[in-house]
Formats: C-alpha cells, structure tokens, sequence
C-alpha cells in the first residue's frame, strides 16, 4: 500500500475540517430549529422564540460554520487547482548558456560517434580564426548578424555545454531537446553556423580524429577541462 506524504496528509486535514464544519453548521440549524415554534398571527405563521439564548448561541455557531466553511472550501479549490506551467527562461528568445553538471546517471546512454561522422565538415576552414573577436553583431547568442567562423570559436569556448547540444541535438544527459531549443538552433542555422563548423573546431581544438565514445556529459567536462587549463596555461 501507498504510504501518503505531508501533503497528502495535509489535503485530508483540511477534507476533515470541512466535514466538520458541515456537521457544525447542520447541528446549529436543529437548534435554531428547536428554539422556535410556528404560530398563527393573522393569514401568515410567524416564528415564535421560545429559548432566545439558545436561539442566538446557536444562530452565533452558524455564522461561525458557514464562514469558515466557505474559507476552508476555498482553500481547498487553491490547492487542488493545478499549478500554472513554468516560464521559460528565455526572455528574448535567446538562450543564457550557463555551466550546469547534469546529475551524473549510470543509466545514460553512451554517444556514439557514428552519429556525427556524416556531418560535412569542409564547408569552411577554421584554422585561421582569430581568437580576439568581440562579441558583436555576429555573436552567436547575443549577436543577429551572420555569425562568422571567428564568433563559433568563441561560442564554443564560452559556452561548450550548449556547443555540444547544438552538434548532437541532445542534452547532455542524452534526452532530447525541447521545442524552444531546437527553434533556437534553427535560427543559428539560418545566420551561418553548421554542426559541420563545431564539430570542425572541436576536434580541432582537442586535437582529436573522432568524437570519444562516451556519455555526452563526459565529453562536455574533457572539452570544458580542456578550455580551463589552456586558459590557466595562457595567464
């Protein structure tokens, strides 16, 4: 059997509660009811009060029933409600790359380099690409110009997290991306930038002949470990 947790304990409290207030407010009415009796005056019958303390002690507890009872059913309404979804945290549909280890899972699925190997990557040469440029028109997050072979140097070096996930279309825990990061890519696409051109720099760059077979999260630290030490090694 299900064990139930805080909240579930808590929703069963507050269902408690409007019971309680239910059987309350029926328990006050029957008193009112009997602190009063009907009699003939005229063509009408009117309520005559044979127990006025008992009448409004009881009316008091009503009151108090009824209106606690409609802030507890309210209350549980909030809570039952679904929550709205979350924002995304593109507010200009731009991505912010930011350096975050995914959990690291035994279960993750080794990459194979095989799935990049068909990618083009003579479409331009990299190697002369000056390391100085300033993040401009043609930046790759920030920019909107056409983005250069000097700005996806940069891009990687900055952000190889995100570099990666655009030459594998996955994230780096091996799930597939979502609806805003492949419209996102897409866009890069149309400014110029290629798998072809990352996957150039990149093996360029680690000075490697293929892509390792290994979980795409190990990759992102060898290529992140490998940035930090050569910008350790510059200072």
């Amino acid at each position: 059997m299900k064990r139930l947790n805080s909240s579930g304990y808590f929703l069963i409290t507050i269902l408690l509660m409007i019971g309680l207030l239910l059987l309350g407010a029926f328990n006050f009415l029957n008193g009112m009811n009997s602190s009063y009796i009907l009699i003939q005056r005229g063509l009408e019958p009117i309520h005559h009060i044979t127990n006025n303390y008992s009448y409004y002690q009881n009316l008091k507890g009503l009151v108090f029933s009824v209106t606690f009872l409609l802030a507890a059913t309210c209350f549980l309404v909030m809570i039952l409600l679904p929550s709205e979804h979350k924002k995304s945290r593109q507010t200009t549909g731009i991505p912010q790359p930011v350096y975050q280890q995914p959990q690291e899972d035994t279960k993750t699925a080794v990459v194979d380099p095989a799935e990049i190997e068909d990618i083009d990557v003579l479409e331009e040469a990299i190697d002369d690409m000056d390391s100085s440029t300033d993040e401009d028109d043609d930046d790759v997050v920030y920019g909107a110009g056409p983005i250069t072979s000097a700005a996806i140097m940069n891009f990687v070096h900055k952000f190889p997290d995100s570099a990666l996930k655009f030459l594998y279309r996955k994230q780096l825990d091996g799930k597939m991306l979502g609806r805003g990061d492949e419209d996102i890519y897409r866009e890069w696409e149309h400014r110029g930038m290629s798998r072809g051109k990352v996957k150039k720099y990149m093996l360029t760059l680690m000075d490697w002949k293929t892509f390792p077979k290994k979980p795409l999260y190990e990759i992102w630290k060898m290529l992140r470990d490998h940035i930090y030490d050569n910008i350790e090694d510059e200072d």
